[in-house]
């Protein structure tokens, strides 16, 4: 956090982290009065440097969770749209012996095994 003072905290980051949560909910999670919330807020009072920093925190881990909780839904989401944009893009790929037959496809492509030395 760089704010001018290492001690106090600067009460523009507050409100916007603070911005659209009940002062009460505010209070319980800093583990503060209400009263002393409300008067950080409304800038009757000065905030501590911690509690800009806490609520930054919290919302980036919020973020980071979330965003690590719907990670297969999202790689899912993003190989579905691929997959139908490929299909869009090549309309014979139905009609393509690797994907009817993957399996003889494959044996196809083993190279044969070497011949054997003539020894003489």
């Amino acid at each position: 956090m760089k704010y001018p003072n290492q001690r106090y905290g600067n009460p523009a980051e507050l409100r916007h982290y603070a911005a659209d949560r009940p002062i009460k909910q505010l209070a319980r999670e800093l583990r503060r009065s209400e009263r002393t919330v409300h008067d950080w807020l409304v800038g009757r009072e000065r905030v501590p440097f911690w509690v800009p920093e806490l609520l930054r925190l919290r919302r980036y881990e919020h973020g980071n969770r979330v965003r690590e909780m719907t990670w297969a839904a999202h790689d899912e989401k993003i190989s579905a749209r691929s997959c139908a944009q490929h299909a869009a893009s090549a309309p014979c790929a139905a009609n393509d012996p690797i994907i009817q037959y993957p399996a003889l496809v494959q044996l196809e492509l083993i190279p044969p095994a070497p011949a054997e030395r003539w020894i003489a």
